[in-house]
């Protein structure tokens, strides 16, 4: 007895695990199951020819028949003909055209291979391609109740969603083209950032509002304001201020402006100063 044949009784004997039986081997477990199909069929044909060992011309034919099931699996031949086992048939369970298996049922390779091809083709269909690069790339629109997105969201079409906030990141880490963008800095700025590009030429960036804009709090500038258009101010809150002599000063309070002066004509009569707060308003005169 060889040991391939003493293996195959060995795994038959329940004396060794089919994995095991197929790495001694160096063959796939489903060859080796084919193989105990062989063994079983050559060990009932011995059976017969015990019971019928009178029937001499039949005894010959089954030894001649075992001697070819010997030959088979000693010389590693399979039946490539037929799985296996036969495919069990349960109910779908998965979308279609994906094949659903059955639990402890064999899977034929097509079938996973097509399986697989199906999941890549549905990925292709969304993301536009399919490789090895991190990035998600869709040709249509991407619906989602909310999407968290560690590096940045490049859209070429409209991005619309019911709110926006960007985690804290680092500005100068951003790389992003034409300087545009919407960055929550928390490293050199310390703000919200909004900026603007330079499309125009230069390295000026731009930022255009076309709509009325109100703004809560104060209003900085570094650099000044300017427009072709008019900066329309009004005052609120006035009221005459002090009283001084001749050679005295005075000063309006904090975040008021003089806007009029009382001269007193002498300096036997009390000087007055004329503080109001300025505000903008929407309609120049």
């Amino acid at each position: 007895m060889n040991a391939r044949t003493e293996t195959l009784r060995a795994v038959a004997t329940g004396t060794m695990t089919p994995a095991d039986a197929a790495a001694r081997l160096q063959i796939t477990e489903t060859q080796l199951q084919q193989w105990m199909d062989v063994l079983s069929l050559s060990q009932q044909l011995a059976k017969e020819e015990t019971h019928r060992a009178h029937q001499a011309r039949q005894v010959s034919t089954r030894r001649a028949l075992l001697s070819v099931v010997v030959a088979l699996v000693a010389g590693g031949s399979v039946w490539a003909s037929r799985p296996a086992w036969a495919q069990v048939v349960c109910s779908q369970s998965l979308p279609a055209p994906l094949k659903t298996f059955c639990p402890n049922a064999p899977a034929i390779a097509t079938d996973v291979n097509a399986n697989f091809q199906g999941v890549a083709d549905a990925i292709i269909a969304k993301t536009g391609s399919f490789s090895a690069s991190r990035d998600i790339v869709t040709p249509g629109s991407l619906t989602s109740s909310g999407v968290q997105v560690d590096g940045g969201v490049s859209a070429t079409g409209a991005l619309v969603g019911k709110s926006f906030a960007p985690a804290y990141s680092n500005w100068s880490a951003t790389g992003l083209t034409g300087g545009a963008g919407i960055v929550n800095d928390n490293n050199a700025f310390k703000a919200l950032m909004l900026t603007g590009n330079n499309s125009a030429g230069g390295t000026l960036r731009q930022i255009k509002m076309y709509d009325d804009v109100t703004v809560s709090g104060r209003l900085r500038t570094q650099n000044g304001l300017s427009g072709a258009g008019g900066l329309c101010l009004t005052t609120t809150n006035c009221a005459w201020t002090g009283g001084f002599g001749c050679g005295g000063s005075i000063t309006c309070p904090a975040g008021q402006v003089m806007v009029g002066f009382q001269d007193g004509t002498s300096c036997s009569v009390t000087d007055k100063a004329y503080c109001c707060n300025l505000a903008l308003v929407d309609t120049c005169p």
